[in-house]
């Protein structure tokens, strides 16, 4: 499949924020608005700001009686209880660096832990936007950030699996919460790395994203943890001669694993299903499909696939003739609007676009 790229059909607004990369490279991540003839898609299509500049849209919902009761038998660090103490083992234990990235959740900083020189990524999240979970630890129940939980719910009995950013430590400080996470080196997260490559991947790369992002995603469920808020954004390729690895970070709208629907979502608000409009509800499985359905589009076509919530309920998929009819295929079923016409991820791994 072949389209052409020209800088013509990109248009940078004054909006522009700057950001760095992991290699500590300035960049400009601007909003960007998709401009070309019309006859690459239909007009009405490209009156709509759908395009990438919906990575900051999210809906801030309560995430109040998400707690859930576990058991995790792994240390606390010592520190916990004083604020000024943690803030002190924090600075002696690490350096912080540059800022990488940042939402509404707070900012996130380049650093490396002092010890053995390791790569770290230092997120800063207000006590207030916290959400928080009890938790066993030696017999005694305590208090974590819900990240932090997940996080070690997920390495209970085996290493943190394959393919999600690993918390290497965190620190509740005075009037914030500091997680200390892996920063794989040299990485950007997938929003970028499809913009370095002029906008859109060609389907062959975009397969070897998501299979692993699949894979990833099957590893979390195995673990009793599902994501909920799957984007590009929270999607981290390490670029490297290897070939790119995926990494699934940011556990903040996670929650338990459910055979039972979730009555609540937090999260990218384009990024949600039909159900999460009409019924308030998130299905693990059937909602977490409709995401990667959204990351597959937009890899590939640069856009949104809808513009509102109202579109996500009732407008018709549209599809790029340009696409193979076996990614046209996949696009249909991730995005069909019943949930239960959505395929299971292990579905996804074995459709013909695949083979």
């Amino acid at each position: 499949m072949k389209r052409k790229s020209s800088s013509g059909y990109w248009n940078r607004t004054s909006r522009g924020q700057k950001r760095r990369n992991n290699e500590g490279k300035e960049e400009e991540a601007s909003s960007l608005v998709l401009e070309g003839p019309s006859s690459r898609r239909r007009k009405k299509h490209l009156s709509h700001k759908n395009t990438f500049s919906t990575r900051s849209l999210s809906c801030s919902q309560n995430l109040e009686g998400s707690s859930t009761k576990t058991d995790v038998t792994r240390s606390f660090p010592t520190h916990c209880n004083d604020p000024t103490f943690q803030r002190r083992v924090f600075e002696e234990k690490h350096d912080e660096g540059r800022p990488i990235g940042s939402g509404s959740y707070g900012r996130v900083y380049s650093g490396f832990r002092k010890e053995d020189s390791l790569p770290v990524a230092v997120k800063h999240i207000p006590l207030h936007k916290v959400a928080w979970d009890t938790t066993s630890v030696d017999g005694r129940q305590q208090e974590a950030p819900l990240e932090v939980v997940l996080h070690l719910i997920m390495s209970r009995e085996s290493p943190t699996p394959k393919g999600v950013i690993r918390l290497l430590d965190w620190y509740k400080l005075q009037e914030e919460v500091v997680l200390v996470l892996e920063r794989p080196v040299p990485s950007v997260d997938l929003f970028d790395f499809v913009l370095q490559r002029g906008g859109f991947l060609q389907e062959v790369e975009a397969k070897v994203i998501l299979r692993q992002l699949v894979e990833a995603v099957l590893e979390i469920h195995g673990r009793g943890v599902v994501h909920r808020d799957i984007k590009l954004d929270n999607v981290l390729v390490q670029t490297d001669a290897s070939g790119p690895l995926v990494h699934v970070l940011d556990f903040g709208c996670g929650g338990m694993l459910s055979g039972s629907p979730h009555n609540f979502h937090a999260g990218a608000c384009l990024h949600m299903p039909p159900e999460c409009y009409l019924r308030s509800e998130f299905h693990a499985v059937p909602s977490t499909v409709w995401q990667l359905g959204i990351v597959l589009y937009q890899m590939l076509t640069r856009i949104m696939p809808f513009s509102t919530p109202k579109d996500i309920i009732y407008q018709e998929l549209y599809l790029w003739q340009e696409l193979s009819s076996e990614c046209q295929d996949l696009l249909r079923r991730c995005l069909d609007k019943r949930l239960r016409g959505r395929p299971t991820l292990e579905e996804i791994l074995q459709h013909a676009w695949f083979q």
